[in-house]
């Protein structure tokens, strides 16, 4: 499990690149496509619809697909490409041309995925198709009173959805999303933002659970 500790307002900070790596390993490149998010949390200023910290950090896919071909012709050593936010990955139709492309242009990367995991049942079978093989999922609550205390609501389908009412939803699509990922083959890895005073004690909890369904762990 990846931890990331953080105060009130949250960043989230964008290191992890793969199960097995802190982002600091020669290879891994992060590919911020998604602005759009999902998931309304309590201490972030990004939007469902991405505005604030988000759309002026995104790339295009374009932009991002050229990154990547341009320094792959420069020969780098270039191994590993992740879709990581700054919203979403799952909710934004942009993940998915990246990934389609840059399977098909450069098969040899390792592509992967980070997501919160409210759409990853839902689309698991797609991203599997675009060349997915690495997923990272944020999980911050194990228990449906914590994650009230985290988010304020939630977007699924064109729908806004308050917290209360969607609590247990969310759980279940993370942890049914983490265990068909694992059935899909897929390396996966568990990260949990630590909110100081809401979620500590559940931290060993989570981290325990996804081990046992398959997911590949670690702290830093």
């Amino acid at each position: 499990m990846i931890l990331r500790k953080c105060t009130i307002p949250v960043k989230t900070n964008r290191e992890a690149c793969s199960p097995e790596t802190d982002g600091t390993m020669p290879g891994c490149i992060h590919l911020p496509v998604a602005p759009a998010c999902n998931i309304q949390c309590r201490f972030c200023a990004r939007t469902f619809d991405g505005a604030g910290e988000g759309m002026s950090t995104a790339l295009s896919p374009q932009e991002a697909v050229e990154q990547i071909s341009s320094r792959l012709a420069r020969r780098e050593p270039i191994s590993k490409a992740l879709i990581f936010g700054p919203g979403e990955s799952l909710a934004n139709a942009a993940s998915y041309v990246v990934l389609r492309r840059l399977s098909w242009l450069h098969p040899e990367l390792i592509l992967g995925i980070e997501t919160n995991g409210l759409l990853l049942r839902d689309r698991i079978e797609q991203i599997v198709a675009d060349g997915v093989r690495a997923v990272s999922i944020t999980i911050n609550a194990l228990s449906e009173e914590t994650a009230k205390k985290i988010y304020s609501g939630i977007l699924y389908k064109g729908r806004r959805y308050p917290i209360e009412a969607a609590a247990e939803f969310l759980l279940k699509n993370q942890w049914q999303g983490l265990m068909l990922a694992v059935d899909a083959g897929l390396q996966v890895s568990v990260r949990t933002i630590v909110v100081p005073g809401v979620n500590e004690e559940e931290v060993p909890l989570i981290a325990g659970k996804a081990g046992k369904l398959g997911a590949v762990s670690k702290a830093i």
